[in-house]
């Protein structure tokens, strides 16, 4: 693929899907106000906690086998045998899920229990249950879209889930009062109305066919991905379970709201690592693959630091705008958290793991990071309480980026320079540092300063990036007038 086809599919990709996402989670964003008004901070810590137990589990039972179809079919020879790996993981998917919700429901239905809820949101589990399995095969699906780049028809999927999650959360907890099962009852039914749509999409790759060497050539890829992604995640499930249990649901409610802030920085990363990765995949052999990553990785840091920049001199203003009541205490944790999601997002950028399909690397990597992730929660928190969660998640973040890329980068080498965003950062440091020890008072002065000073460091990184955008362009241009 040439190299100007590349940066068009990615574009054309983040353009779509990518923006889609990115105004789901600003609306999200801008809603803060009213989940801030209508939620305690013990309320939005259950729902937090509820949150994350669904994600681990949509993780163990799912099998991440939509990783593995997304390998196996780089190098699929026909049709018919893209088809056979989807169906049969479609199906594998399927019975999965269904035999999860069953269980979990005999055992609300019988013993008026539940694995991991207590007795008082026991009235919770028929709408998380319904939200786990429809969710489950739609995660599927819409990988599969991604894979093969209709990206249009993702997102179009995807903005009317966006709509009508919105649209029910606002009605059941502003109109109805409905609190935490307004916003878990919205997302449900968001979920059930795409499904028929994405089932339709992918119609075409869907058969009765079900082949058993098929799923275990898939399983045996995506097997380790279970536990990569679990102690992945272990990073958010593990400081909200030390902050519960040693501080409490109102200490993890201002937790949660702070790292909601900070979520479009790993949602911007996670739309730019989809639109990504099918593309790298399916180009991996050519040297333009590494030339276009460079640049997109000099694109992001640099875009990161400016965005970073802003919270590190207005966060205080920006929390008392937003949020109400002890939510506003979350601000100094804002940046910290940023650099955490950052840090942790930042391996899509060496994809050597899933090139090399050594993803049992990944996994001992993402294991030895979750340790140090736990380890240090465990001593930062009783000191600094949910201040320490945060210093937590930022360092062992920052840790296993390294490794990760460090190891990622010998399986398929891409010679990326870190000079200037070490630098970028340090400015960065410096200037949260100061604010801290200046109580916010010279926000404007710092911001203005630290922007001057990022822009005189990296001119050439800019002009380099200002010059190939002018180049695409100018060559886009060309070929629409011929």
């Amino acid at each position: 693929m040439k190299q100007n086809s590349i940066q068009k599919t990615f574009l054309k990709s983040i353009l779509s899907f990518g923006m889609v996402q990115v105004l789901s989670q600003m609306v999200s964003f801008f809603l803060l106000p009213l989940y801030t008004a209508k939620l305690s901070t013990s309320d939005y810590g259950v729902m937090e906690y509820v949150s994350i137990i669904n994600t681990v589990l949509l993780i163990i039972f799912s099998f991440q086998v939509q990783q593995g179809v997304i390998r196996q079919l780089v190098d699929a020879k026909s049709d018919d045998e893209k088809s056979n790996f989807i169906s049969t993981s479609f199906w594998f998917v399927l019975a999965s899920f269904s035999i999860l919700v069953i269980l979990q429901w005999l055992i609300y239905i019988f013993f008026n229990k539940q694995l991991y809820y207590n007795n008082e949101h026991l009235s919770l589990i028929p709408i998380t249950l319904g939200t786990l399995f429809f969710t489950g095969i739609n995660t599927f699906f819409n990988s599969i879209l991604v894979w093969s780049l209709r990206s249009v028809t993702s997102s179009i999927i995807s903005g009317v889930s966006i709509i009508v999650n919105i649209s029910l959360a606002i009605t059941f907890v502003l109109y109805l009062d409905m609190g935490i099962k307004g916003t878990l009852l919205a997302a449900m039914i968001a979920q059930l109305i795409i499904t028929p749509f994405l089932l339709w999409a992918n119609k075409d790759f869907l058969k009765l066919k079900f082949n058993v060497t098929s799923i275990i050539s898939n399983l045996k890829f995506s097997v380790p991905m279970i536990f990569s992604v679990l102690a992945y995640y272990s990073w958010y499930f593990v400081d909200r379970y030390l902050l519960n249990k040693f501080l409490g649901p109102s200490d993890l409610g201002i937790f949660s709201v702070a790292m909601r802030f900070a979520a479009p920085i790993a949602l911007v990363l996670t739309v730019i690592e989809t639109s990504v990765f099918p593309i790298v995949l399916n180009n991996y052999k050519d040297e333009k693959t590494k030339h276009f990553l460079i640049n997109l990785f000099n694109g992001i840091t640099l875009g990161t630091i400016f965005c970073l920049l802003i919270v590190a001199c207005f966060s205080s203003f920006i929390f008392e705008f937003m949020v109400k009541g002890d939510f506003v205490k979350g601000h100094q944790n804002w940046l910290l958290l940023c650099l955490g999601q950052l840090f942790s997002k930042m391996y899509y950028f060496n994809p050597g793991f899933a090139i090399q399909k050594k993803t049992n690397y990944f996994l001992a990597i993402t294991l030895v990071g979750s340790v140090i992730n736990f380890l240090l929660n465990l001593y930062f928190i009783p000191q600094f309480q949910v201040l320490g969660a945060c210093i937590a998640t930022c360092i062992s973040s920052f840790i296993y980026f390294c490794i990760l890329f460090y190891v990622s980068n010998k399986l398929f080498p891409i010679p990326y320079k870190y000079v200037l965003p070490i630098i970028n950062l340090i400015i960065l440091i410096l200037v949260f540092l100061f604010q801290i020890y200046t109580n916010y008072k010279f926000q404007v002065a710092s911001f203005l300063l630290s922007v001057v000073l990022v822009l005189v460091l990296n001119k050439n990184s800019i002009m380099s990036l200002i010059l190939l955008c002018s180049d695409y362009f100018k060559k886009n241009k060309q070929i629409v007038s011929n």
